[in-house]
């Protein structure tokens, strides 16, 4: 199964919040846009979060969206299913 990101899943911020980033709590979960799919689902696991703001690696005070826990277990669950389809072919 190849290595999955934030980036696969995450959901960009609206014209909005690009015109006026939300205000994330300095002890709120943070993922970067290159983080893995498994520290992302240990991050929600370990804050209860339903999402989590997700910032550029190159700008860590930069906000580019949201990973959503319903989204990262989507996709987590479809990599599974491919895995499962590739390996029994």
């Amino acid at each position: 199964m190849r290595t999955l990101r934030v980036s696969d899943f995450v959901t960009p911020l609206s014209d909005e919040e690009l015109a006026q980033p939300p205000e994330v709590a300095e002890d709120a979960p943070r993922l970067k846009s290159n983080d893995t799919l498994e520290a992302s689902l240990r991050a929600f696991d370990a804050s209860g979060a339903t999402r989590i703001a997700v910032f550029d690696p190159a700008d860590p005070a930069r906000q580019t969206g949201w990973a959503v826990y319903a989204r990262a277990l989507a996709t987590f669950n479809t990599a599974l299913i491919e895995a499962n389809i590739e390996e029994h072919r």
